[in-house]
């Protein structure tokens, strides 16, 4: 891919890409990935750091010195220690705090998965975007041709005297009209682009280019009905779910902070007052002990770290609650929207299909001479305006399909 990339840097011609490939190209380039690649790595080092009260502590430890007074002398200590505390000491909160860290880690994959799926969702909104942009440009061309062959009719026949000045001045406005709505059309492709090449992690638009021949065809009802039996639950859903269980357990383990804990300990010590390492072993001391550690105050840190961990609890539940209402009433909008795009474009088709059957009759019409040119012009306008809204009701369908998927939980489809 990188190669391909760096081929579409270097080419004198922008690269046409359909969406599968702006996608791929956003999801190796988005600086988003970056972000994504580094919450994770966090929540597996915090996950590491909470697990590491589970281990024994092994310490080693080595000391000489020299004293000086009526007698001088030499020592010379060397001392391993080890440590373990219990795990169910202090109520198990060492345990319930590792859990917790470990659901940090599965909130961070569902959260990076709702991250990637808002990028894709980006990207494809963005692809359509700059796809209705560059169809209009060529509607936009369409009738600058139309217009200019009417154009040069009209100066022809005002030539012959069979065309008044008002007809030629009106075929030079809406001429004129026409080719300042294709600069404003390009204009605006131009700065689709650019927003597609941002969200790509591109820094110029202007060496890609939308591939339209492979634009999909939208979903008919039997498929978008079919899609929802494949429909999962959203990412972050699922994460703020996790983030509510992991909340739940690290107000328990607060709440046991306050329970004494129990560790184990031993320790092996070599000394004597001169560096043989045989004598030094026969001078070994061995110890084992039990420690009950028991924090009676603390200043009141413990009952602030209790309280902020139910107040984390309360938090995450009023997240999963909004998260769940916003989910399910974006899912009924987007169910709504998307029958209703595939009959606005049903619409849209059946009035470009009038407008071009009606312009026709008016082109007869005005070279039969029963038609002025006002009509003509106002027919020709009305021919346009249906090419574009063709072009505005297909993408919207598209867009719709988009955001009925994401809020489902699945990728924008990206093939037919």
């Amino acid at each position: 891919m990188f190669q391909l990339v760096m081929i579409m840097v270097l080419a004198v011609e922008p690269v046409s890409l359909d969406l599968e490939g702006f996608t791929v190209l956003a999801l190796e380039h988005s600086p988003l990935i970056h972000e994504i690649t580094a919450s994770r790595m966090q929540a597996e080092a915090s996950y590491i750091t909470t697990r590491a009260a589970l281990f024994p502590k092994l310490g080693f430890s080595a000391s000489c010195g020299h004293t000086w007074a009526d007698l001088e002398t030499d020592s010379y200590t060397v001392g391993l220690s080890l440590s373990q505390e219990i795990p169910f000491s202090a109520g198990g909160a060492s345990l319930l705090s590792t859990r917790a860290a470990s659901l940090g880690m599965v909130q961070a994959g569902f959260n990076s998965e709702a991250a990637m799926l808002s990028l894709k969702r980006s990207v494809a909104l963005a692809f359509y975007d700059a796809v209705e942009a560059m169809m209009q440009v060529s509607v936009a061309q369409t009738a600058l041709e139309r217009s200019s062959t009417l154009l040069r009719r009209v100066e022809i026949l005002f030539e012959t005297g069979s065309a008044t000045a008002v007809d030629l001045s009106g075929a030079r406005v809406e001429e004129t009209g026409d080719r300042l709505s294709l600069l404003l059309k390009e204009q605006q492709y131009a700065a689709t682009m650019e927003t597609l090449a941002v969200l790509c992690g591109v820094q110029d638009g202007s060496g890609f280019t939308v591939d339209t021949s492979r634009i999909l065809v939208p979903l008919n009802e039997l498929e978008v009905v079919a899609l929802g039996d494949l429909a999962g639950r959203n990412p972050s859903l699922s994460a703020d779910s996790v983030g509510l269980r992991r909340a739940e357990l690290s107000a328990s383990a607060a709440a046991r902070s306050w329970l004494p804990s129990i560790s184990l300990g031993g320790s092996v010590g070599l000394s004597d007052d001169e560096f043989d390492l045989g004598e030094l072993s026969d001078n070994a001391t061995w110890g084992v002990s039990v420690n009950v550690n028991w924090q009676l105050f603390d200043g009141f840190q413990r009952s602030g770290q209790t309280t902020a961990a139910r107040a984390a609890v309360l938090q995450a539940e009023a997240d999963l609650a909004a998260a769940e209402i916003e989910s399910a009433s974006a899912v009924r909008v987007a169910l709504d929207v998307l029958p209703a795009s595939a009959e606005g474009l049903s619409l849209a088709e059946l009035r470009l299909e009038y407008a071009r059957q009606k312009a026709d009759l008016c082109e007869m019409k005005y070279g039969m001479g029963a038609l002025d040119l006002e009509e003509l012009l106002e027919a020709h306008a009305d021919l346009s305006e249906a090419e574009a809204g063709r072009v505005s009701a297909l993408t919207e369908c598209l867009r719709a399909e988009v955001e009925y998927l994401v809020q489902n939980g699945m990728s924008p489809r990206v093939e037919n």
